[in-house]
């Protein structure tokens, strides 16, 4: 070869020039070398020569960026590297695999066709799918009659692109609603609670001023338990007899103080009921306080007790 050659050549004038009384040009024995296009070498072209040697095949090695020479990859490097790389793609197939089967789960769960849904899951995104499913629940709940076909519905809302239907919201926003509705609600309680407890507050001050002012009435008249027992059997009979706005509003603001010696002091403890009960009731008291007085004749006396009492300008009736 032609490499070959040249290394002969210029082996043999290395050892020419040793030699003064040798003349190279006169004998040449047919290994005379190509004309060389550049001056011929001199004593430190053995140097150069090994340096050309080296760089025969620079394509084998690559260089780093660092400019570090980087060996040749080894039959072992190169396996390593497709077995990665085979892994790598199996394990996306994999995850990809598992989304696709949930999407047809999904599907067939909503009615879709085994096949069907294998296509839909093929063609189309999850987020996609997902969507039209929530869009067809949504509607299912709201307005069935605008899916009078379910299954058909959903494949043609995932192969058209439905938008989402009207006053649809999502399932976050539901539930945002749902919990404000909530604590609206347990705050309407909460304040119904507190009015109610208000009421029972104020019905058992006004019960314990009503309690207050019996037992001072009590003491400032003298009433006895028997006085108090036979008013309370005559209420119990005026309350099957008069309608329930009728008794609550004027009969029962009555009290029987005192029962003696035919005479009867009543109080009224509103001044709207007195002239009510003095007007429509006075002979029916009578007749009642007369059965308990063993037939005697009874005349009952009215007096106010929302006024001062008798003798400091209060008001008193007899009859």
């Amino acid at each position: 070869s032609d490499k070959a050659r040249v290394k002969k050549y210029y082996s043999r004038r290395m050892v020419a020039s040793t030699d003064d009384d040798t003349d190279i040009g006169d004998d040449d024995d047919g290994d005379t070398p190509p004309t060389p296009t550049d001056p011929e070498p001199k004593e430190g072209g053995v140097k150069d020569l090994n340096a050309g040697v080296k760089n025969l095949y620079p394509g084998v090695k690559d260089l780093y960026p660092g400019g570090k020479e980087s060996l040749p990859r080894t039959e072992e490097d190169t396996l390593a590297r497709h077995l990665q790389e085979e892994t790598n793609n199996n394990n996306s197939g994999e995850a990809d695999g598992a989304n696709q089967a949930d999407v047809v789960v999904a599907l067939t769960v909503q009615g879709i066709a085994q096949k069907v849904a294998e296509r839909l899951a093929n063609r189309y995104s999850q987020p996609r799918i997902a969507e039209k499913i929530k869009f067809l629940e949504f509607l299912k709940e709201t307005d069935p009659q605008k899916v009078k076909s379910p299954q058909g519905w959903l494949r043609r809302a995932i192969e058209e692109d439905y938008a989402a239907p009207d006053g649809y919201k999502s399932a976050a926003d539901r539930e945002a609603e749902a919990a404000e509705k909530q604590r609206r609600h347990e705050a309407m309680e909460r304040d119904i609670a507190q009015q109610e407890e208000r009421r029972q507050a104020e019905r058992a001050k006004r019960q314990q001023a009503a309690d207050d002012q019996l037992a001072q009435l009590k003491q400032q008249y003298g009433t006895t338990q028997h006085e108090v027992d036979v008013w309370c059997q005559i209420m119990d009979e005026f309350k099957t007899t008069q309608t329930s706005t009728t008794f609550q509003a004027y009969t029962a603001n009555t009290i029987l103080l005192k029962l003696s010696e035919g005479e009867a002091l009543i109080g009224v403890t509103n001044p709207i009921a007195l002239d009510w009960v003095e007007n429509r009731m006075t002979k029916q008291i009578q007749r009642k306080l007369a059965s308990y007085a063993g037939g005697h004749k009874v005349t009952p006396t009215f007096i106010s007790l929302s006024q001062p009492r008798v003798g400091e300008g209060g008001h008193e009736r007899r009859y």
